[in-house]
């Protein structure tokens, strides 16, 4: 591991200033308990989750895309072509994701360095830019966290206050809570959710159970919480096969994460609607309370709906489109 990583490191060097030797370190996350030992990888563990850039303190990236092949475009590989989704944001709202990066630097495990290991300390706050400002708020949730963390009920109280319509997106939908807060949320609101058909379903039918096992008692729970005409599922489907789901984890399917409500607010960050996201391992989103964005992401949510098949049959006929 540290091996490969000195090695990367060097290439992303000679790439982005070839003569100089910017300083780069790279370290393995633990979880905090963890004692100074690593964690070792796989699902079920509290993994970090996060993903998120900071440039400067003052300009952030933050979504659903990880530092695999999976996010490079297909020009440069064939198998780069997952759905994926992210903001770019500025101001205050960076410093506080950049104060989560840096929290998260604290329970690294050195791995390697081109020279001397940076120095993490979160540097002072600069005053805010005159100017209006979008209303934002971090949500996380530490690795291992209940339900009480932001992350977690930043959704709850999203799904729950929607009076018009909340569109999700997901790969995985097995959280408990989440699965019940969307069947409730139907009760007054026109709920559309897209899944990844059996996306990792070896993986996650260790926990919460596969997307169709959680389709269906998603749809017996609007029955008893909410209002089953309200509540619309559909599996992705690509552009280039409209109305064909994607089935599994490979080329073309969705790893997008986000949620909005009423034209108004949008949550858009790291976690997946399944008990891995909700139980086990750090998590990091963004609740953005502003109109032209979340419309925006309503925008690209509405595509990937229009070529998306059916996953849920309407219990009450055809559904009109999303107001």
């Amino acid at each position: 591991m540290e091996g490969d990583a000195i090695a990367t490191i060097h290439r992303v060097e000679g790439i982005l200033n070839p003569g100089r030797r910017p300083r780069v370190t790279v370290g393995a996350w633990r979880a905090p308990d963890a004692q100074g030992s690593l964690l070792k990888p796989g699902f079920g563990l509290a993994i970090n989750h996060d993903k998120a850039i900071v440039v400067d303190s003052e300009r952030a990236i933050i979504g659903n895309i990880n530092m695999e092949a999976h996010a490079d475009p297909v020009s440069v590989n064939p198998d780069g072509d997952w759905y994926q989704l992210a903001v770019g944001v500025d101001g205050d709202i960076a410093k506080q994701i950049e104060s989560e990066i840096t929290g998260a630097w604290q329970h690294h495990t050195f791995v390697g360095a081109a020279s001397p290991p940076l120095n993490m300390t979160l540097p002072a706050p600069r005053p805010a830019a005159d100017g209006a400002c979008t209303p934002m708020l971090p949500l996380g949730r530490a690795a291992g966290e209940g339900d009480d963390a932001s992350a977690n009920r930043g959704f709850v109280a999203l799904f729950t206050s929607a009076r018009r319509t909340l569109r999700v997106i997901t790969p995985d939908l097995n959280a408990p809570a989440a699965r019940s807060a969307l069947a409730a949320a139907s009760k007054n609101a026109d709920v559309r959710i897209i899944v990844s058909q059996g996306f990792l379903d070896g993986r996650e039918a260790l926990l919460g159970g596969t997307n169709a096992k959680n389709v269906a008692t998603l749809a017996a729970q609007a029955s008893q919480l909410g209002d089953p005409c309200k509540l619309h599922v559909r599996w992705y489907g690509s552009p280039e096969h409209p109305g064909l789901p994607v089935v599994g984890d490979g080329r073309r399917a969705s790893h997008a994460k986000l949620a909005s409500a009423d034209g108004q607010a949008t949550i858009v960050g790291s976690q997946n609607m399944d008990v891995q996201s909700w139980a086990n391992s750090q998590e990091l989103n963004v609740l953005i309370d502003d109109a032209a964005t979340t419309q925006a992401f309503d925008a690209e949510f509405d595509r990937a709906w229009a070529r998306s098949a059916d996953a849920l049959a309407d219990a009450c006929g055809p559904s009109a489109p999303p107001r």
